[in-house]
């Protein structure tokens, strides 16, 4: 039996080397300098895709990461006898739902976000029961998938450390599916640690044991991974073709 919670915290300390590490770059000179980190997204998805193969224990599914459903592109979707099981958008930063969940928020572009998360959804929804023509390979012929009825959309980040420091992120995403209670069913939020891998307070890292202890927080609710993947391991056990 795979130790979820201690596979959790491997996947942290990974993204928190990846981190530290994603200024670094040996151009040979010194005179070519970055002045903001390397974006560690797509190593993210694939840590987290590797992750995610171990904890569901199941050989027989597949992961596919950046995968084209009728021109959405997932971060990540899972698949078990063609039929995709549950679909999963990773998030490492908060730029993309600070106007999602505090729609008073100034700006110009404050309602393009707050409407994307449902708009998204309910497109994912008109598709489900349907066949897919899914490209696995470029220049190669598509496979069938279809769309599970009971597929849900998996919006999960990999902390919450780095939300607007005087709001309580679980709260304003509560308040958030309040408002827009028609995608409640479809719609699951996750948080990997409150521990952010990227971030250092007063000039420290998190170390190692406050990780683990914010991911023991988080399994004590249900925006834990434990719960995450529990749910994930019901759909994928789910011997319904559709």
């Amino acid at each position: 039996m795979i130790d979820i919670k201690e596979k959790t915290l491997d996947l942290v300390l990974k993204l928190q080397k990846e981190s530290k590490n994603s200024d670094k770059y040996n151009y040979g000179t010194n005179n070519i300098k970055r002045l903001s980190k390397r974006s560690i997204a797509e190593i993210a998805e694939d840590m987290f895709a590797k992750y995610l193969y171990e904890v569901l224990e199941d050989e027989e599914i597949k992961i596919y990461i950046n995968g084209n459903i009728k021109g959405m592109k997932p971060d990540i979707i899972v698949v078990k006898n063609n039929i995709i099981r549950a679909i999963i958008e990773l998030k490492i930063n908060f730029g993309w739902c600070r106007n999602i969940f505090n729609p008073k928020d100034k700006g110009k572009n404050k309602y393009k976000e707050a409407s994307s998360v449902p708009d998204r959804i309910r497109d994912y929804n008109s598709l489900k029961g349907s066949i897919i023509k899914f490209a696995i390979q470029k220049d190669k012929d598509k496979i069938d998938l279809t769309l599970s009825n009971d597929c849900k959309i998996y919006y999960i980040c990999t902390s919450k450390e780095n939300y607007i420091s005087s709001r309580d992120l679980i709260k304003d995403y509560e308040d958030f599916i309040d408002r827009e209670k028609k995608i409640k069913e479809y719609l699951r939020f996750g948080i990997i640690t409150d521990e952010y891998h990227d971030y250092k307070k007063n000039g420290e890292w998190p170390s190692k044991e406050q990780i683990s202890s914010s991911i023991d927080s988080l399994f004590k609710t249900k925006y834990g991974m434990n719960e995450i993947i529990k749910e994930i391991k019901k759909s994928i056990t789910n011997t319904a073709r559709k």
